[in-house]
């Protein structure tokens, strides 16, 4: 059990909400560049408001072909993280985290040097505070990345005049002539 006992959730982090960042850092701070570069994880947000409760959030996670190597209870909803045999370039692995949270109705939390909460605290939103725990965990639940080819979308070749309002749109802030001479 990694949550404190209910009696003394008032003693618990003082009322802090706990987070971890679920890539590693290479140095302080909070961006993608501070952050390594591959991952072993991907992982998902999915809250009950955007599913319409805690039951439809967690079917959505479990009703996947690949069912998620950890899901933590957060409180207000699940957190997905599926262990991957081996390292991926982290833009590959966000390509991924982008259709499956668009497939379990999850958050937009696939960036690099996102925080989710830390199992064995509370959530502190409510009052009282909910714990958030480790509901399933099974490690040796690895997957290849070429699991999850379904959730990325293919990207669609621009045809040669969405090409050029592109060009002509990114060159907007030049004169007429100059753009003309650029495109053509």
């Amino acid at each position: 059990d990694f949550c404190t006992s209910e009696e003394d959730h008032a003693e618990d982090q003082g009322g802090w909400d706990c987070y971890f960042g679920v890539l590693p850092r290479i140095r302080r701070g909070g961006r993608a560049e501070d952050c390594v570069t591959e991952t072993h994880v991907l992982w998902a947000d999915v809250d009950a408001k955007n599913t319409g409760g805690k039951e439809p959030a967690l079917w959505g996670l479990t009703n996947l072909p690949t069912i998620p190597s950890i899901i933590v209870a957060s409180g207000h909803g699940y957190h997905g993280y599926w262990l991957l045999r081996d390292k991926v370039p982290v833009e590959r692995a966000q390509e991924a985290m982008r259709g499956l949270a668009q497939k379990v109705r999850g958050d937009s939390v696939w960036d690099a040097p996102r925080v989710l909460r830390l199992p064995g605290t509370y959530n502190h939103k409510e009052d009282p505070p909910l714990p958030v725990r480790v509901l399933f965990w099974d490690p040796s639940r690895r997957y290849r990345f070429s699991d999850f080819d379904g959730y990325i979308k293919p990207a669609r070749p621009l045809s040669s005049s969405q090409g050029l309002a592109n060009i002509r749109t990114e060159l907007g802030q030049l004169p007429d002539w100059l753009s003309d001479l650029v495109v053509n």
